[in-house]
């Protein structure tokens, strides 16, 4: 499964996996139990390559429509009431984060032929939300100039600020007085993830540019592609991106 947010046209993705989808798994996918005994069972989920499951929760991605598929189970003296399947839905990246109605199902239990108690189970799913931001330029679908219409314009890093005699592009660092890396920010909604990976990589042109942790760079660039696990690890919420040649960036969702 990929959650993707395409920063730099035909140069940088950073794409985050969670492993196989539940779609393969025995049983439904997950079962959320009211305080009654009565049950909703989320039997599928379409697409199913755009989705996981941690700990009976469902993690979605934006910008795709999704089929649930959803199988009431009533306890004993207790009856489904007008239970209709889920229409399609889909949620956008301002929803990332987020944990967003689905449907709810509501069941009843009669004494004799009146309703004498009722419940309703909602079924939920969080949205997630990869992003990366540069240079302070908004999002694609915004008019220009965006992420994609122009991009990002960055200089390769040719002078030589800290007096060494030699052109910064050509040394490691720390260099003092640095001042031409970009800043790229990375977000992942929601922020309390507890499993899956994040996942920066370019996609081509890797050659041409190099990665940083500090705006001063380092002793050693980032290595794309870079994995790092959730829970184990915290990804940085910033990184310094330095051009070799000249090259222009351009953003664009995955």
């Amino acid at each position: 499964m990929r959650c993707e947010r395409q920063l730099f046209q035909c140069l940088c993705l950073i794409a985050m996996g969670f492993g196989p989808p539940a779609m393969g798994q025995n049983g439904p996918i997950v079962t959320i139990e009211g305080k009654n005994g009565n049950k909703v069972e989320v039997t599928s989920i379409t697409p199913g390559d755009k989705f996981f499951v941690i700990e009976q929760m469902i993690y979605i991605c934006p910008n795709v429509p999704y089929t649930f598929t959803l199988k009431p189970v009533a306890a004993e003296h207790w009856e489904v009431s007008n239970f209709s399947q889920p229409e399609p839905v889909s949620f956008t990246e301002d929803d990332g984060g987020q944990e967003k109605d689905i449907h709810s199902v509501d069941f009843v239990r009669f004494q004799d032929s009146v309703i004498e108690n009722r419940e309703n189970i909602p079924v939920v799913a969080t949205v997630l939300k990869v992003d990366l931001e540069m240079q302070g330029l908004p999002e694609e679908d915004k008019p220009p100039p965006n992420e994609e219409n122009p991009g990002a314009t960055i200089c390769v890093n040719n002078d030589d600020d800290d007096a060494s005699k030699t052109q910064d592009k050509d040394q490691a660092g720390p260099i003092v007085g640095e001042d031409d890396l970009v800043a790229v920010q990375l977000s992942l909604l929601p922020s309390n993830l507890t499993k899956g990976t994040l996942k920066l990589e370019a996609a081509t042109g890797a050659t041409k540019i190099r990665m940083w942790e500090k705006p001063t760079k380092g002793v050693k660039p980032v290595d794309l592609p870079k994995i790092w696990n959730i829970g184990s690890e915290t990804p940085p919420t910033t990184l310094y991106v330095e051009p070799v040649p000249k090259a222009v960036f351009r953003g664009k969702n995955g």
